[in-house]
């Protein structure tokens, strides 16, 4: 074994390609939302939008947007904490 040459690791992250989050919404504003896990409720992550997403977030606001314990599913890119598409109902506001 020759120990004066560096060993090199390489890792294959994964390519491309999307991912989907369930959970429920701990908060949520028009710039990012924070979701617990569904399978997992000691999983928390929180998303930023992306332009597209941040437009329908603004029309969901302004009808009472998302509220603690709303389930929503997130995609986003592999790997990524950008929201590319939200699914989900949002709560209604209280009258």
């Amino acid at each position: 074994m020759d120990t004066s040459q560096p060993i090199v690791v390489t890792s294959n992250p994964p390519k491309g390609g999307t991912e989907k989050f369930k959970g429920q919404v701990l908060s949520s504003n028009s710039e990012s939302m924070v979701v617990r896990g569904g399978a997992n409720l000691m999983l928390v992550r929180t998303y930023n939008f992306s332009p597209s997403v941040h437009a329908k977030m603004l029309q969901i606001i302004a009808h009472g947007g998302y509220r603690y314990g709303d389930k929503v599913e997130i995609e986003s890119e592999t790997g990524s904490n950008v929201a590319l598409n939200i699914k989900g109902k949002p709560s209604k506001p209280h009258s």
